[in-house]
């Protein structure tokens, strides 16, 4: 599903100070599918700009606050907005190492359901006509302006003190405090923003994904085990198929997907393939196409009961399955039949969080 963001026309005025801003005809879809238009900004009421990301780690650490950012402001006063501000085709799969989602407007309402934000999340991430009007270079940042829409703050949402906790900013005491013509400006840290004009990078990284050696190494029973036990990744992830497997070459796109987004985090990923050596240049074409550069084995069924133990289903049936073992050797996850991504990065995402 195509969402489009249309920019009738753009104009920009500025007076000195960063004040009497006005942003006029552009039309941004949010999560609820309607739009919203530069009318935000007649508004009599101040203005609470949140830029944050579904894939940004530092975003997430404020969800909390900003679930709560109504209770702790005069909301007949002020208008909140969230924004997301990335461009979807420029991040690469270490971009979004942090989550289980991406940065489009479907992800976009999975952040905000998980979470229970009731306030509007827009989608800037086509042209970022907003973001680059405020100059906001990282997720997350605030923008708060006042009823004329004079800049009173713009950076960082808070702080991480030494033992990992957040110190969130306070709105209102800024609003209530706030001088004419002193608008406070601080840096922000969290991650950087990226745009259409970093596109042609993240296509040269992909390309150099695609060349990676892909390799299929036949194994027995022992090898298995051996690999089994002495796999010292936080996570590995082994996945079991055969090329009679309905739909086998998305399930191996998929792992894929998860193989290229964690593995930088510590997610170690097999595959096993239950055939004969006769078909082994069948298959290795097969992982080339999906481009599976993780440790790939061919074995037969009965030489790969290691495994298949260890997930646990009885039945020669047992393709394709998969299974997720953490380094102190707990099942995290497992799977019988078509690989349902979402749910599988889920799992990862948050094992991950939970010993890091």
């Amino acid at each position: 599903m195509k969402f489009i963001l249309l920019y009738l026309i753009v104009v920009i005025k500025i007076i000195a100070g960063e004040k009497d801003i006005t942003v006029e005809e552009f039309k941004l879809i949010s999560v609820n599918k309607g739009y919203y238009t530069n009318s935000i900004f007649e508004s009599e009421k101040g203005k609470i700009l949140i830029f944050i990301s579904p894939h940004c780690k530092f975003s997430i650490e404020y969800l909390g606050f900003i679930k709560n950012i109504n209770s702790n402001i005069e909301k007949n006063k002020n208008d909140i907005y969230l924004i997301s501000p990335n461009y979807p085709n420029a991040l690469t799969p270490d971009d979004l190492s942090y989550t289980d989602t991406g940065v489009k407007i479907e992800d976009m309402k999975i952040l905000i359901e998980r979470n229970q934000i009731s306030s509007p999340y827009i989608y800037d991430g086509r042209n970022q006509i907003i973001t680059n009007f405020y100059g906001i270079k990282m997720t997350p940042s605030i923008v708060i302006l006042n009823s004329e829409n004079e800049l009173i703050y713009k950076g960082k949402m808070g702080d991480k003190t030494k033992s990992g906790d957040i110190r969130v900013l306070n709105i209102q005491k800024l609003i209530n405090e706030h001088e004419k013509n002193k608008p406070i400006i601080t840096k922000v840290y969290g991650t950087e923003i990226k745009t259409q004009t970093d596109e042609k990078q993240t296509a040269k990284i992909l390309k150099r994904y695609s060349e990676e050696t892909v390799r299929l190494t036949a194994s027995d029973s022992k090898k298995l085990q051996f690999f089994l036990k002495f796999n010292n990744k936080k996570i590995s992830l082994f996945y079991v198929w055969r090329t009679s497997d309905k739909n086998f070459r998305n399930n191996l796109l998929k792992v894929t997907d998860i193989y290229k987004r964690y593995r930088k985090r510590g997610l170690s990923v097999s595959t096993i393939c239950l055939s004969e050596e006769k078909e082994k240049n069948e298959i290795l074409e097969q992982l080339k196409r999906a481009q599976l550069s993780c440790q790939n084995f061919l074995s037969t069924y009965y030489e790969g009961r290691p495994i298949l133990d260890i997930i646990g289903f009885a039945d020669e049936v047992i393709t394709p399955s998969i299974i997720c073992i953490g380094d102190n050797g707990e099942i995290i996850f497992k799977s019988r039949g078509e690989i349902e991504e979402k749910e599988i990065k889920f799992w990862i995402v948050n094992f991950l969080k939970s010993i890091n």
